[in-house]
């Protein structure tokens, strides 16, 4: 209730949380849950690796037929929402989510890495056959390297660093 005469009183809306930009309505846990997504192809991958570690009949097979299209298709669903951070703040005014496109973006290059890392080690034609052997793994190699310079300067001293120039 504010300070008004008692026949006009009104009641306050909702306050934002300062630090986040977060809505009441949304609360702290459901942004760690939102950061921590990506973070399931990761454990998928990590089963399967294990499972091929242990010598689990067909888990190498599984491994390498199955880790690139979780890896890669994650690092490319992550990539897309964060490129869409952006214009869903542009069109519905929401600024909650704002905060997630630089966790998101440092997701896409995690996962990514990690796809490369496996194609490279599970060729059986040699590492470079399992990076670039054909189109859509050079693109895929290309484009992770291309990911490298943001996932460096993306953290508070670069930020600081760079000032306005950074974004």
């Amino acid at each position: 209730m504010t300070g008004i005469a008692p026949g006009n009183q009104t009641v306050d809306p909702p306050r934002r949380s300062r630090a986040l930009g977060v809505p009441r309505w949304l609360p702290r846990p459901t942004l760690i849950i939102l950061r921590l997504l990506p973070l399931i192809p990761v454990l998928l991958v990590t089963m399967l690796l294990a499972a091929a570690l242990t010598g689990d009949d067909g888990a190498v097979a599984t491994l390498k037929q199955n880790a690139a299209g979780i890896l890669g298709n994650a690092a490319l669903l992550s990539l897309a929402v964060t490129f869409a951070i952006t214009p869903v703040t542009t069109v519905t005014g929401w600024r909650w989510h704002q905060i997630l496109a630089r966790d998101l973006g440092l997701w896409t290059f995690a996962l990514a890495a990690l796809d490369l890392v496996l194609a490279a080690t599970m060729s059986t034609d040699g590492w470079r056959a399992g990076v670039a052997g054909q189109a859509f793994l050079a693109a895929g190699t290309l484009a992770t390297l291309l990911l490298v310079p943001l996932a460096i300067t993306s953290n508070r001293w670069s930020m600081r660093r760079f000032g306005s120039d950074w974004k």
